[in-house]
């Protein structure tokens, strides 16, 4: 739109020349607009303006990694679209960016719904300039940023069946608590990365974030790991050296056990007696990870009750995604949203089959092939709009839908999604492991343990 300035009111610095902070200001009325702006340079901000969902898409998609702004400010009625749902699309691509919603509506559905969805205040027009912009320069330099977007994990917004209504509250009391969490679940569900989740908001930006996988490697390795012992080096420097284990080092980190129950019972003892005694270094948090629920794990002869108990004080259980089903469609598009600002293109629309052929389709519980589908789908419907031809074309191996006789071999589906999804992140970025697990959502060991699952240790990316 032409009348809307793209920025306005900007100057480089502050007093004393200080960087001022950058505010997106998303409004479709020209004069509403205007008025912010001048306000908002008034108060000692840079000011972007854009009338409407569609000018903020191009600009994300222009945007880089680093989000440009300190706080958006959304109406929350636009002419191509709702700011609630702008807001979510922005903070999918920035999760830490805070949004006001300023309105005309003085309704109290409204205010609820903006804040659930992770909005940190709602205010009604007309605004008292005064005590806007004090709430404003609050929220960007005191960081109070304690808001539902950032106390709900990513997709926490999509999900709305009953179950993961209460994980999202489950959530909350995790991240303002340091106790100990144990996160289970089915296999697919995204723990680990539920886990950084906790790590991202919970701790100082210096805080390490240390994934230990209690399954591989020997028990003195284990041990040498959390507690520290004599190692060996070899070359030059051969000998011995003392390790320092991640739970005595002084630096504050998130130590993750990913399949605890796999504890040798030396480690077990060892943890067990640091966690009676409260001697974990400050800062220093642990999450356990398992694919096991609560009372499975607590029936295992080999795994110490007590420590069951003691590392789940917090207590998250992902439901499996048949419980879900009535949020798939949303989830998908919530995918396809990120993927689009991903690879800077125009997000295509669903049709109506498209979205019933997602509804129907009997998903296994893993969420990497709901978002590996995406990445297939999309490549071949850049046209403007996905069909459910798209994906009987991009898909042909996924014709098992509800209703139908048997689902073939799930884990061969899922094996040959997982190589095409890796061999595609890697070539994404010549061949970068560490760029790739970013892109894929999973750690680096993870990409390694995929490459030699899939035989592409050698393979030129």
């Amino acid at each position: 739109m032409s009348d809307f300035p793209k920025t306005s009111c900007r100057t480089p610095t502050g007093p004393g020349g200080a960087l001022r902070s950058r505010l997106m200001v998303v409004e479709d009325d020209c004069v509403s607009a205007e008025l912010v702006a001048k306000l908002a340079g008034k108060a000692g901000f840079e000011v972007d303006v854009f009338g409407s969902c569609e000018e903020v898409e191009d600009r994300l998609g222009d945007a880089g990694e680093t989000c440009p702004w300190h706080l958006m400010i959304l109406d929350l009625g636009l002419p191509d679209g709702d700011g609630i749902g702008l807001m979510q699309k922005i903070q999918g691509r920035y999760p830490r960016l805070p949004c006001v919603m300023l309105t005309a509506r003085d309704r109290a559905e409204d205010a609820v719904r903006a804040l659930k969805a992770g909005a940190v205040d709602y205010v009604v027009k007309p605004i008292v300039p005064a005590v806007f912009f004090e709430r404003i320069r609050g929220i960007v330099d005191q960081g109070e940023l304690r808001r539902p977007a950032e106390i709900g994990f990513d997709e926490g917004f999509v999900w709305r069946s009953p179950s993961m209504l209460r994980v999202r509250e489950l959530f909350r009391q995790a991240v303002v608590s340091d106790r100990p969490l144990l996160i289970e679940g089915e296999p697919g569900l995204d723990k680990v990365r539920l886990a950084r989740r906790v790590h991202d908001l919970t701790t100082a930006e210096e805080a390490k974030w240390v994934e230990i996988d209690c399954g591989s490697g020997t028990s003195d390795e284990l041990f040498s790991r959390l507690f520290g012992g004599e190692v060996e080096r070899a070359g030059a420097l051969e000998g011995h050296m003392r390790r320092v284990g991640v739970l005595e080092s002084p630096h504050p980190a998130t130590v993750v056990l990913r399949r605890f129950e796999h504890l040798d019972p030396e480690v077990q003892e060892a943890l067990l007696e640091r966690l009676k005694l409260a001697a974990l270094p400050p800062g220093c948090r642990l999450v356990a990870v398992s694919d096991r629920s609560l009372r499975q794990l607590l029936g295992l002869a080999e795994l110490d009750e007590d420590l069951v108990y003691r590392l789940s004080v917090l207590h998250l259980a992902l439901p499996p995604l048949r419980e879900r089903v009535q949020d798939l469609v949303a989830y998908w598009e919530y995918c396809l949203a990120r993927e689009c600002v991903a690879q800077k293109v125009k997000r295509p629309m669903l049709d109506r089959a498209a979205k019933n052929w997602i509804a129907d389709y009997r998903w296994p519980a893993n969420l990497f092939e709901v978002r590996a589908s995406v990445k297939a789908v999309l490549a071949a419907a850049l046209d403007g709009e996905i069909t459910a031809a798209h994906f009987e074309e991009q898909l042909p191996h996924w014709r098992h839908r509800l209703g139908d006789p048997g689902l073939g071999q799930t884990s061969d589906r899922l094996r040959d999604l997982e190589k095409e999804a890796l061999i595609q992140a890697l070539r994404a970025v010549k061949g970068n492991r560490r760029r790739a697990a970013k892109a894929l959502g999973v750690s680096l060991r993870t990409v390694y343990n995929m490459l030699d699952r899939h035989e592409l240790r050698e393979m030129k990316f």
